[in-house]
C-alpha cells in the first residue's frame, strides 16, 4: 500500500516537473518572438510570421 503511495506521489511530481518545463519553453518562446518583432519593426500574424507595416498595415490598427 505504502509503495502504491509513493509511486502516485512520484508520478505526481514528474508530472509537474514535466509541465513546469513545457510552461517555461513556452514563455522562452514567447519573450523570443516579442523581441524578433521589436528588433525588425514587425507583427506576428496567425501563421507565425513576422510582417512590416507595409507589408500587413491592419496588423498595426490598435
Amino acid at each position: 500500500m505504502l509503495n502504491k503511495i509513493n509511486n502516485i506521489i512520484w508520478g505526481v511530481a514528474l508530472s509537474m516537473a514535466v509541465l513546469a518545463g513545457v510552461t517555461s519553453l513556452m514563455a522562452h518562446q514567447s519573450h523570443r518572438m516579442q523581441q524578433y518583432a521589436v528588433e525588425h519593426n514587425c507583427r506576428w500574424d496567425y501563421n507565425d510570421m513576422c510582417y512590416t507595416k507595409e507589408q500587413r498595415p491592419w496588423l498595426f490598427n490598435k
